[in-house]
């Protein structure tokens, strides 16, 4: 029930200069960033905030200001996904420009004194006005979008900038310790970083150590199941992981994932049987993400483009989880990876990489260290997606008034 604090709708586009969407470069991407490259984001990028650092995408100077002028981004432009996975958004820092995006990323720019520019990121955000839309545009075509027109229509309840600006400073307050958990994660997974190059990739003694391929230290080496044939996606309660999925050495279970039935989690369970201590490992397309299962998996499971990899009792789990991140392990199956349309890596040469196997002795030694800083991680992470449901849940009650915040202090 609504409590008295006054309110008016408004169509978005009336509160924006800009409402756009970005453009693909005709040149295509450059393959490294450098004092003569712009970012370019894309849809992928686009999750609460800019991610996906590891697998940016760069123009060149000439095409961000010759060719692509109308997608060229500007602070506090919000950025909302609208094409494929639909209904992520992000406000564009300072620090990424200068920028440009790709057709699936529309540019939503507010020049209203009536509007406060967070609580409408937190308003795109309110899944009671996403998921209608987006549920509304997935059966249109084979890829789902939004367009220009849906989006400039969208309507936005407008308190008064006050409570407008109490509101953000609640759902602002929760995101702000996700950012703080975030920096002390960055900090724990260096260090481990650092640390597995210098104990394992810089040790003297590797010289003397046995060399084996991957796949002698693995018990179990599989992938999900593909649908095709096998099940239809959207129905059910389980999530149905794939590599979009996947970012940050985490998995996305969100309302972003596909969904199966308990029947066709039972087919996916018979390829791929996740258990606790597995790791997953995107191998086509976006190739090297990783995701180690510290919990026997309920109601999820992997697609056919996800490896499923058991280390055997030759390594440690940290080892495994070190090794699978390491630069040098990257590096290899990008580089062995086949494809025209999409690149992927072929398990039969994944498991071909080089391994310098250490004493077992000195693999758990310092696994119990590695152990400890890994669970911290995890914590945190956990921690993080508790805060993210808490604030996703708040926001269609504080935007609605069902929350009263008038009396709040800020």
């Amino acid at each position: 029930m609504e409590n008295n604090v006054s309110w008016f709708k408004v169509k978005l586009g009336d509160l924006c200069s800009v409402i756009t969407k970005g453009t693909t470069p005709r040149g295509g991407y450059l393959s490294k960033n450098d004092r003569d490259s712009v970012l370019f984001l894309r849809a992928e990028n686009i999750n609460d905030t800019i991610v996906g650092k590891d697998n940016f995408k760069y123009i060149s100077k000439t095409v961000h200001e010759k060719e692509l002028k109308r997608s060229m981004l500007k602070k506090d432009d919000i950025l909302l996904t609208i094409a494929g996975t639909l209904g992520r958004v992000a406000i564009m820092p300072e620090k990424f420009l200068p920028a440009n995006a790709n057709q699936a990323v529309g540019i939503i720019r507010v020049f209203s004194n009536k509007c406060d520019l967070k609580y409408l990121y937190y308003y795109l955000k309110n899944p009671f006005l996403m998921l209608p839309m987006i549920a509304a545009s997935s059966g249109q075509s084979v890829q789902p979008n939004f367009n220009l027109n849906q989006i400039s229509n969208i309507e936005i309840k407008l308190h008064t900038l006050s409570i407008q600006r109490k509101i953000t400073a609640v759902l602002s307050s929760i995101d702000d310790k996700i950012e703080l958990n975030n920096k002390v994660i960055a900090n724990l997974e260096s260090q481990l970083s650092n640390s597995f190059k210098f104990e394992y990739f810089e040790n003297e003694s590797r010289y003397k150590w046995e060399t084996v391929e991957f796949g002698n230290i693995v018990s179990k080496f599989a992938t999900g199941l593909n649908p095709r044939k096998n099940f239809v996606l959207g129905h059910g309660d389980n999530y149905y992981v794939t590599i979009k999925n996947m970012g940050n050495n985490q998995i996305y279970l969100d309302d972003k994932c596909d969904k199966v039935d308990d029947e066709a989690l039972s087919k996916i369970n018979v390829r791929s049987n996740l258990e606790s201590g597995d790791f997953l490992f995107s191998g086509i397309g976006t190739i090297g993400r990783v995701f180690y299962i510290d919990e026997k998996p309920a109601n999820w499971n992997i697609s056919e483009s996800v490896f499923t990899i058991r280390p055997n009792n030759r390594v440690s789990k940290e080892f495994m989880y070190l090794l699978l991140l390491s630069r040098d392990l990257q590096d290899y199956v990008n580089q062995y990876a086949q494809g025209s349309a999409q690149k992927g890596i072929r398990m039969s040469d994944f498991k071909k990489y080089k391994v310098s196997l250490p004493p077992k002795q000195w693999i758990d030694n310092i696994s119990s260290r590695w152990g400890v800083l890994i669970q911290q991680t995890k914590l945190l992470y956990k921690e993080n997606q508790k805060l993210m449901e808490l604030r996703d849940a708040l926001i269609p009650k504080l935007m609605s008034g069902e929350i009263d915040v008038s009396k709040v202090e800020i």
